[in-house]
């Protein structure tokens, strides 16, 4: 039978169901092989069903997976940020911190740096004192082997004890 002839049939045959004729009015009409046909074409339209519902369900399933992928990457971007944000304000804290260290050094470098210079004057006093009392040392060490200090003992002596109260002729000291 032509496919012109079949497709009419066909319609006969849905015209049939949907007047509430009965099927088998238009399957008479039908050849045995014309039949054959039909159900290998019907069975072929039923694998092809099957085949798109198969290939519906595996790309709901990807879609499924794909959302979920795209919910845990959501969801790893939330943390992400949140870990972003701490650290930023890790950073901010420790940026002050840095600025007061920074400040407090230089605080610290001044007051080295002073505490370096009255050193250094206490020092150099420290080595004109020395100076000084080395120089005084040197006159006191010349007066005491001047003769006239060595002639002038006796009467520093009988002067000291008169001073003291102590009598000269008694002995004592």
């Amino acid at each position: 039978m032509p496919a012109s002839d079949r497709r009419s049939s066909l319609r006969y045959m849905s015209q049939g169901t949907r007047e509430n004729r009965p099927v088998s009015e238009g399957v008479t009409s039908l050849a045995v092989s014309d039949l054959s046909e039909l159900l290998r074409l019907l069975a072929f339209t039923r694998e092809r069903a099957e085949a798109a519902y198969h290939e519906l369900a595996e790309a709901r399933d990807r879609a499924d997976r794909e959302v979920a992928a795209a919910d845990a990457l959501r969801a790893e971007l939330t943390g992400m940020t949140a870990t972003v944000a701490e650290l930023e304000g890790r950073i901010l804290v420790a940026e002050e911190d840095r600025r007061g260290a920074e400040a407090l050094a230089h605080e610290r470098a001044d007051q080295l740096a002073s505490a370096l210079e009255g050193a250094a004057s206490a020092q150099q006093a420290t080595l004109e004192t020395r100076a000084e009392r080395d120089g005084l040392q040197a006159q006191l060490d010349d007066v005491l082997r001047s003769t006239s200090w060595r002639m002038t003992a006796p009467v520093r002596s009988v002067t000291g004890r008169l001073e003291r109260g102590s009598d000269p002729s008694s002995g004592g000291r």
